[in-house]
């Protein structure tokens, strides 16, 4: 028999085993799916995002009340206290009245209206604002004066005199409102101030007669 003259073919590679002495492999880690992921990256934000919100809250109330509760509107109550006196000093004219009704709603008149400038040249004091005496006799009218003097000598002082007094009266309640209005609403004490006096010269008014008759 002559030989194969391609030689023996080649033989295929024994059997590798390993896989199964080597036993399972180990798993790798499942992946962290984009919904676990996402959730706690949101919730960390949202959290940041909401203390960001209630600090801007906090600094803006106390930035308000720092720079506007302790806010004083000095122009309509220091011409309040310019009113007053003008009231106070007019009041003080009743003297020639022989009415008991007009020297009784006179006196009340001088003793409410000098309280009330009392108590407003002392909170303006506090808020460091000085009302001088210059200042109080800015609204002195001589022509009331000059009208007084005439109605006096025509005798008719005592209808002169409750006329002025109740148009005074009625203008000053108009500044109060005024002051009310313009005043902010953190300003507790300076609105509840002008709230009674408003109060306090509604009845002061029902004092005064509508006539002399």
């Amino acid at each position: 028999m002559n030989p194969d003259p391609y030689g023996a073919p080649p033989q295929p590679p024994p059997p590798n085993y390993d896989f199964i002495l080597a036993g399972p492999t180990k798993a790798s880690k499942p992946s962290k799916g984009l919904g676990t992921a996402g959730s706690g990256s949101f919730m960390v934000k949202l959290a940041v995002l909401l203390g960001g919100a209630i600090l801007l809250i906090i600094v803006i109330v106390v930035g308000s009340n720092l720079f506007l509760g302790d806010k004083t509107n000095v122009a309509d109550l220091t011409t309040l206290t310019q009113t007053e006196s003008e009231i106070i000093r007019v009041s003080g004219l009743s003297s020639q009245s022989s009415n008991p009704l007009v020297l009784n709603a006179a006196i009340n008149t001088k003793l409410s209206l000098t309280t009330h400038q009392n108590q407003w040249l002392s909170y303006l004091a506090k808020k460091k604002t000085k009302v001088s005496a210059k200042q109080l006799l800015a609204k002195k009218s001589t022509a009331t004066d000059k009208t007084l003097t005439a109605a006096q000598s025509a005798s008719t002082f005592d209808a002169t005199f409750i006329t002025i007094m109740r148009k005074q009266l009625t203008d000053y309640a108009s500044e109060i409102k005024t002051a009310y209005d313009n005043s902010l609403p953190t300003a507790k004490t300076e609105r509840n101030l002008l709230h009674q006096d408003y109060q306090q010269v509604a009845l002061l008014l029902q004092q005064w007669p509508a006539n002399t008759d």
